[in-house]
């Protein structure tokens, strides 16, 4: 009989047990809920959202609203939400308070470096002297990380380029930026200029043409710390300074003989009241006492001429001592070496149509200088760049600061409470616990709090106690007591 009773309890026990397991897993899943709160500095927030999913839902909780329905106490914040389109809702029972962003670390920004294959793409954290796969056994070297200088596009810009020069086994030089139609010296020997065309074949038909001549030649007289300079060479133009002094062209020399050798000159007569002076002017030298200069780049040692029509590549021709050393199609980020009588190796930077230039951002903006088998890459920050058959970007990833913050929670009847809550820990006011998500990337100026509903009070564990004990002291109490028998 009495095995027969504890067999019965044992069951008893059993089947109490699950149905008090099954009871504390729905409550938990009906009451639990973990989503996220926004609160601006100086504002307030009672709303706690999280994205929806199937299953089962929790009590008090609104399912499946779209972002721009839901009551937050700041709307602002629905931007921070990302891409979900649906949540879920609940109200916190008092209104969490933000009143103090205290900063504790601003920290740098990660430098990745992605390699776009064409069905993947691998991160790495970018640092000069890391080695880079680029699949198939190629590998690229980060050499460095330095300020970038070029130009943008703009539709309020003109037609502009960036080139740089190297002699064979140095380094690149600065960064040439060029503007149409207008000559650059970056060295006594040597003269850029960029030419915009209308269309591949007029920029193919000058780039196999002779050297520049006389119409890209310009001449200037001094007026104090001011500069009059003239583009035409027709006799009797001119100019009159603000002394009166009427400077004029008298005629062009393209051989113009000189005890040191032949060359082009500008004889110019200065005239002031009533009395005249003439002078010969050579090209690309001072001639002193006379205030006037002949400028003529095309004559210099070394002459490179970018003929472009499109973004992104140009026609380079390149000219040694008046002969020509040869012309290439480049695209952007090549490099072309001219016959071996011309001195530089040339690499297109940049070529754009509409365009303005930054040649200092302080560090504004950075690039990527790598090293590829193929020769050097410059990756600006944010751009991608084709090399072979996949993509090479440099980009910054931006490590949200460090911070504390000071937050009160307003109940609708009792005394606020005010307490801090720094990275890594975790608060609790009433069922609810809080704590910082360390990756907002706006954490100075707006909380991102995860916020979650926990099960599991004193008043809930000691009702659940109870309930417990009750049962079973009553379940007990019945397979114990005596049946009574009949007849």
């Amino acid at each position: 009989m009495a095995s027969r009773i504890s067999l019965r309890l044992f069951f008893s026990l059993c089947y109490l047990a699950l149905v008090f397991l099954a009871a504390g897993y729905l409550h938990y899943r009906l009451r639990s809920f973990e989503g996220v709160i926004l609160i601006p500095k100086g504002k307030a927030e009672h709303v706690a959202v999280r994205p929806s999913a199937g299953g089962l839902g929790s009590l008090g909780v609104q399912r499946n609203l779209p972002a721009g329905v839901i009551a937050f106490d700041n709307p602002e914040c629905i931007r921070y939400l990302g891409d979900t389109d649906l949540f879920d809702v609940t109200q916190l029972p008092f209104r969490l308070r933000l009143d103090e962003i205290t900063l504790i670390e601003e920290r740098a920004p990660r430098e990745i470096l992605d390699v776009m294959f064409p069905k993947n793409t691998v991160a790495y954290e970018a640092r000069p002297g890391m080695r880079i796969d680029l699949g198939d056994g190629a590998e690229a070297t980060i050499a460095a990380i330095r300020p970038w200088v070029g130009i943008i596009r703009s539709p309020h810009g003109q037609p502009m380029a960036v080139l740089s020069c190297r002699r064979p086994g140095g380094g690149w030089g600065d960064p040439a930026f060029l503007n149409t139609d207008a000559w650059l010296t970056p060295d006594p020997d040597t003269a850029i200029r960029l030419r915009w065309f209308n269309g591949e074949q007029a920029a193919h038909a000058h780039a196999a043409g002779p050297a520049p001549g006389i119409e890209t030649a310009r001449w200037g007289v001094e007026d104090g710390p001011a500069m009059h300079w003239l583009e035409s060479f027709t006799p009797g133009s001119g100019a009159i300074l603000s002394d009166e002094t009427a400077v004029t062209l008298v005629q062009y020399e393209e051989k113009h003989a000189e005890p040191a050798g032949v060359h082009p000159a500008i004889e110019v007569q200065l005239e002031r009241q009533g009395k005249g002076q003439r002078h010969w002017v050579l090209a690309n030298r001072t001639t002193s006492g006379v205030p006037v200069h002949f400028e003529f780049p095309a004559l210099s040692e070394n002459v490179i001429l970018v003929d472009a029509w499109r973004d992104g590549a140009a026609i380079l021709a390149a000219y040694h001592q008046g002969s020509a050393c040869g012309h290439e199609l480049v695209e952007e980020g090549k490099t072309w070496r001219p016959a071996e009588a011309f001195p530089f190796e040339l690499r297109l930077d940049q070529a754009l149509a509409a365009a303005l230039a930054l040649p200092d951002t302080q560090g504004a903006i950075q690039e990527a200088l790598l090293q590829t088998p193929t020769g050097e890459l410059r990756l600006r920050e944010g751009a991608a760049v084709q090399w072979e058959e996949l993509r090479l970007r440099y980009r910054k990833e931006p490590v949200p600061p460090r911070v504390s913050y000071t937050l009160t929670a307003v109940p609708p009847e009792g005394k606020p409470r005010a307490f801090t809550l720094n990275p890594g820990q975790t608060r609790a006011y009433g069922a609810w616990r809080f704590r910082q998500d360390t990756e907002h990337a706006d954490a100075a100026r707006t909380a991102l709090l995860i916020a979650r509903r926990t099960v599991g009070s004193r008043n809930e564990l000691l009702g659940a106690l109870l309930f417990v004990v009750g049962a079973t002291g009553l379940t007990v109490l019945r397979l114990r007591r005596p049946r009574r028998r009949s007849g």
